[in-house]
């Protein structure tokens, strides 16, 4: 008898523990995503060229410097991933599904009337690991391109990125409570190319070669 009192108490809390997990609605709306990456030079609404998942910190959290904002949907310029970084070493992580863990990421609409959006689990509200019903988060919507996978802790460092603007998401308590990201404040952005790391060199090498060729004149 105490075994089994025992047993339901366990799973009491458990159940407690996953029900107590927030809400979110992890959309954005058509022309929520550009491609400036697969064209040089050109800038497009994306159609399922991205993979678009979301950081997460607690309420206020201050983005670092390098996401301070949206990168330009026409930035056609090189980033890097260097702010993701310092965001995940400065109070973000990746937010994950409740059930099963997985980080969330859906690629981008194509279809016309919603291109360039996204919906992930399908336009429904879905509950995210280690979050709190009823409770605001600071939220920085990402997206890298879709060729590199879905995992973006697993990408290149090459792998071309873009993030939003940093905004406060309340947690629901339901299914049928939760507002989109675009409705929460999320903002258009881009996804622009990330230079190779050789690139990275052959740049240093120009910029010696140029000071030399300077200090000789």
């Amino acid at each position: 008898m105490k075994k089994s009192l025992f047993t339901l108490a366990i799973l009491g809390l458990t159940s407690a523990g996953s029900f107590a997990q927030g809400y979110f609605l992890f959309a954005g709306s058509k022309n929520g995503t550009w491609d400036a990456f697969s064209s040089s030079g050109v800038s497009a609404v994306s159609s399922g060229t991205v993979n678009v998942g979301f950081l997460i910190g607690a309420a206020n959290t201050s983005a670092p410097t390098l996401l301070s904002s949206a990168n330009p949907t026409n930035n056609t310029s090189n980033v890097s991933w260097d702010g993701i970084a310092a965001a995940l070493a400065g109070g973000f992580s990746w937010a994950r599904n409740n059930t099963g863990g997985a980080v969330v990421e859906v690629p981008s609409n194509t279809a016309s009337l919603t291109k360039g959006g996204w919906a992930y689990n399908g336009g429904t509200a879905f509950q995210v690991g280690n979050t709190v019903a009823s409770t605001p988060y600071t939220v920085i919507p990402v997206a890298w391109a879709v060729t590199a996978g879905i995992d973006p802790t697993a990408v290149s460092s090459s792998t071309p990125v873009g993030w939003g603007n940093a905004f406060q998401y309340t947690s629901g308590t339901s299914l049928s409570t939760m507002p989109t990201f675009t409705a929460s404040g999320a903002l258009p952005f881009g996804v622009s190319p990330v230079p190779e790391p050789t690139s990275f060199a052959l740049a240093g090498i120009g910029a010696a070669a140029m000071m030399i060729f300077r200090r000789k004149k």
